[in-house]
């Protein structure tokens, strides 16, 4: 589902939902234009890539930014509507599945 977040943390920007039973709450600003294609089922999916910073003091006492960027894609209904309503820039909270990418290599 994707509406108008009315709330004043998030800037009144449109918001998605994603119902998992494991869940995952990502805030931040699109800061690509949404990539639209269709999987091998003619199932619309839509890519997007969101940072964001962790701000934090290190040993030295200086203060040092962690960048995390999460991929997240859309299918179906959602990632059709999050095409024509979403643009980069958009301020947007993502609640959905975290779904660990695994990159296996082989041992010799």
């Amino acid at each position: 589902m994707i509406s108008k977040l009315k709330s004043p943390e998030i800037d009144k920007g449109p918001i998605v939902y994603i119902g998992s039973y494991h869940s995952i709450t990502v805030t931040g600003r699109i800061i690509k234009d949404l990539e639209l294609y269709t999987n091998d089922h003619d199932i619309p999916v839509v890519k997007l890539a969101i940072p964001t910073n962790n701000v934090f003091k290190d040993i030295t006492g200086g203060s040092t930014t962690e960048t995390t960027w999460f991929n997240i894609s859309l299918r179906g209904a959602a990632a059709s509507a999050a095409y024509k309503t979403l643009k980069r820039g958009d301020h947007i909270q993502v609640i959905g599945r975290l779904v660990p990418e695994i990159k296996v290599r082989e041992m010799t």
